[in-house]
């Protein structure tokens, strides 16, 4: 199975810019980049931080250029996102019976689970999931297929990272901690996830700093993982590239 991780995209109204730079421009020649190369990829996933402020005019705008997309999109929310806003522009992305932005998607070569890590009470943008979220992952871990793997999707990383600012605003209650450990050792093992933010290489898979061709670390990743069969290892995770959305325009600005 090919797809294509796309993440922090911090979208504005279109014209604006953020720090200098056009998310929309950016955005689009990834886009165009995915239609034109990779024809063949199962989904676009966007692991969170759809807009930067979480306003009407970015979703809009979003919705937009992401429906330029050949293939399937599944989409994720980050600590800038807001749900009510992102709703009325993306009525049609799945969410569980709380309203909570996460989902399970069945696929003949893997299970794909996203988590919804928003807390949009925070004060400093730190990741959550409360019980009601736990207990959708709990189901997710128990019930999916077990010929496959399972890979998890969430904004937030649930451990440190070794980035001080970064690791004040992780996953609250995360990889070490009550009721989330308990959901990942209690219930099945998933083979891999996948987080936003940063681009740090937790798998040794050989990643360098061009833009990588789409979908070519999730390839690598099964393949080390040894495909359908290997259900049995420890969770292990991998994360992305801050704003890898941007992989098109890499080469001719740094990504910001």
């Amino acid at each position: 199975m090919k797809f294509v991780i796309l993440t922090d995209t911090h979208f504005v109204a279109r014209g604006r810019k953020l720090y200098g730079l056009d998310p929309t421009e950016r955005l689009g020649a990834a886009v165009d980049r995915i239609n034109r190369d990779h024809p063949d990829i199962s989904f676009v996933i966007v692991t969170g931080d759809l807009a930067h402020w979480g306003e009407d005019a970015a979703y809009e705008n979003l919705a937009s250029v992401l429906a330029r997309l050949n293939a399937p999109t599944i989409l994720l929310m980050g600590n800038h996102d807001k749900r009510d806003p992102f709703g009325r522009y993306f009525p049609g992305v799945a969410r569980d019976p709380s309203g909570f932005v996460q989902s399970v998607h069945l696929f003949d070569a893997a299970t794909v689970v996203t988590l919804d890590t928003l807390n949009e009470a925070a004060p400093d943008h730190a990741g959550l999931l409360c019980e009601t979220r736990l207990a959708f992952l709990e189901h997710a871990l128990a019930s999916t297929p077990a010929d496959r793997p399972l890979l998890l999707f969430q904004h937030h990383p649930p451990f440190d990272t070794g980035l001080r600012y970064m690791d004040g605003i992780k996953l609250a209650n995360g990889a070490g901690r009550q009721p989330f450990r308990t959901s990942l050792d209690e219930q099945r093992k998933f083979a891999a996830a996948a987080h936003g933010w940063k681009y740090r290489d937790h798998l040794n898979i050989p990643i360098d700093r061009r833009p990588p061709p789409a979908g070519i670390l999730m390839a690598q990743l099964l393949q080390q993982l040894g495909g359908r069969d290997d259900t049995r290892r420890r969770p292990r995770f991998l994360a992305l590239e801050e704003h890898i959305a941007q992989f098109a325009a890499i080469q001719r600005s740094p990504p910001f």
